[in-house]
């Protein structure tokens, strides 16, 4: 129990703590991309071309990029894949197709283990994203910041 509470991260974290695997897709993103700007939303025909340029992966792999670029970059009304569209907000970025950082990932809600553990952690300890996560569930009701006060006052007897 006390190397959880001791931990740097939260202990699930760890594991995707570890560097990026390399996807056989990846050198072929910038192709797809500029296709995608050109017009080309036929997710077949894409997979097609890039097998063409020596991709060995199978069309599952490109599956979820396209699914991507639908959702974030719809095709534009009157083009020969506008059903795509349906009622899609288009993202207006500006830096569309050149090479730049990856998006930053989506928040995912915390989880219930992962709130335990930052209650039971040293405040000192936790990043401000933390510190704001905990004050973000301390504020959800009166119950959480005394379960929050419990906590901290375990830990400091547990030295």
């Amino acid at each position: 129990m006390s190397k959880c509470i001791e931990a740097e991260t939260f202990p699930e974290q760890a594991y995707f703590l570890r560097e990026k695997k390399k996807s056989k897709l990846d050198p072929f993103v910038p192709y797809i991309l500029k296709r995608w700007q050109e017009g080309e939303y036929n997710e077949a025909q894409i997979y097609q071309e890039i097998r063409e340029q020596g991709f060995t992966g199978s069309q599952s792999l490109v599956r979820p990029l396209i699914a991507d670029l639908r959702r974030m970059y719809p095709p534009a009304p009157g083009t020969k894949r506008a059903w795509v569209r349906k009622e899609c907000h288009v993202i207006e970025d500006p830096t569309f197709g050149k090479p730049s950082s990856p998006p930053p990932p989506k928040r995912k809600r915390l989880t219930p283990s992962q709130a335990a553990w930052l209650f039971v952690c040293k405040p000192e300890k936790l990043t401000e994203r933390q510190k704001e996560r905990v004050e973000i569930v301390c504020q959800a009701g009166p119950d959480f910041q005394q379960v929050y006060e419990l906590a901290q006052d375990a830990r400091g007897n547990d030295h």
